[in-house]
């Protein structure tokens, strides 16, 4: 299993190659979706089968940038160098990294619950996600809260992200992955939130070097949905606010403070990483 994840990380692919991976997947998306109703629909209807059908969907990209890495660690093309903008950090600073993005990521989404979708919803669309959430809430969560956050941030944030890191400056990087993991989504209702999330996702793996943490931040963010969506509805998960924040005094008072721990955040996010790293590389070299 280490080496097959090996060969997989040492693909890196560029800016052209990243948008054949995602062609890939759209395709592994619509191969699977289009089989399990032709040819099983009552089993693809069946709660158990969606986790199966969502990781299926991954092995055309998957096989391809196997494919890459292998081929480059047999010495046919040239492996470009890592991407590190503090270097591998330590378990004490990892742990600063995660709490802090945790309280980040918090904000962010109650600033983007707020904000309205930029197309209507259709009624097609919320009644799916209604009968998504409501077959079996166990596997939903599988799906959602375990294997997408696993996959997704495996291609997005360390195949995708890092060999494109090699290629450019970290933020037209980390932008161009965030656009492909948007277009991944095939929705062009929450086009906006996982473009922005993805932003803050693959600045958090650059910063902290680690793409665990972006799995946790993923799985979180994706579990709350679920549960706001059994909860309240998938209307509430979609987020939208009926009233502007002018209009609601509380909804004005959140949304100043999260935008003021977005900006410290990010402020004492990169200035204790700087900090640390600098101290740990002391160490090191005394």
């Amino acid at each position: 299993m280490r080496r097959i994840i090996g060969k997989l990380t040492m693909s890196m692919p560029d800016l052209g190659e990243s948008w054949l991976i995602l062609l890939l997947l759209v395709a592994g998306q619509l191969a699977v979706s289009f089989s399990a109703v032709l040819l099983a629909p009552e089993v693809s209807g069946m709660p158990a089968a969606m986790p199966v059908m969502y990781v299926l969907a991954y092995i055309f990209p998957f096989s391809y940038i196997y494919w890459k890495g292998a081929g480059r660690l047999r010495g046919k093309a040239s492996v470009p160098g890592a991407p590190s903008v503090f270097g591998k950090p330590s378990g004490r600073t990892l742990a600063v990294y995660a709490v802090s993005a945790v309280i980040m990521e918090a904000a962010l989404v109650f600033l983007l619950s707020i904000v309205p979708p930029v197309m209507d919803i259709p009624d097609w669309y919320v009644n799916t996600l209604s009968g998504l959430h409501g077959s079996n809430l166990v596997f939903t969560l599988i799906t959602v809260a375990v294997a997408a956050p696993l996959l997704e941030e495996f291609l997005f944030r360390k195949v995708i992200l890092d060999g494109l890191s090699s290629r450019m400056r970290p933020w037209p990087a980390v932008i161009w992955s965030s656009v492909l993991f948007a277009v991944a989504h095939l929705n062009p209702w929450q086009a906006l939130p996982a473009l922005i999330l993805g932003c803050f996702f693959g600045w958090v793996r650059l910063v902290t070097g680690s793409w665990w943490t972006t799995v946790g931040l993923h799985a979180l963010n994706n579990a709350v949905t679920v549960a706001v969506a059994a909860v309240y509805g998938p209307d509430a998960a979609l987020g939208g606010s009926p009233q502007t924040p002018a209009q609601d005094p509380v909804s004005m008072i959140l949304c100043v403070l999260s935008v003021m721990v977005l900006a410290a955040g990010s402020v004492l996010f990169v200035k204790y990483g700087k900090s640390l790293n600098n101290h740990e590389k002391s160490d090191i070299s005394h």
